[in-house]
């Protein structure tokens, strides 16, 4: 029994500990500097375009919501991420997604080392 206590005492600190960077979001909301990470801004205007055109049928292979439009990928499918696209601003959704990965990333190195 005392080492489930144990065990829970160290989840929920280290669910603090991974929240505590999200804090600054929370407070200076669009203020905040937000990095998009590994997928070098391509694939961030790429998510955020289809998810807008999602329901536009009559587009031929590009988007036009740039200048002289930008070619659609063949390999972009639904995936969680533009699911997060679809349902929030671009801002909310990137901030849930890191947090999505911060999660998983901790309950799986969690799972692994138990």
């Amino acid at each position: 029994m005392e080492k489930n206590n144990y065990i829970n005492y160290n989840i929920i600190i280290s669910l603090i500990i991974i929240l505590l960077p999200f804090i600054s979001f929370l407070i200076l909301e669009h203020n905040s500097f937000l990095t998009i990470g590994d997928r070098l801004d391509e694939s961030h205007v790429l998510l955020k375009l289809q998810a807008q055109n999602l329901t536009n049928k009559e587009l031929s292979g590009y988007f036009p919501q740039t200048v002289g439009g930008v070619k659609k990928h063949k390999d972009l499918v639904f995936s969680p991420i533009l699911i997060l696209f679809i349902l929030f601003p671009p801002f909310t959704a990137e901030i849930i997604n890191k947090l999505f990965i911060s999660l998983i990333a901790y309950f799986g190195m969690l799972i692994l080392l138990l």
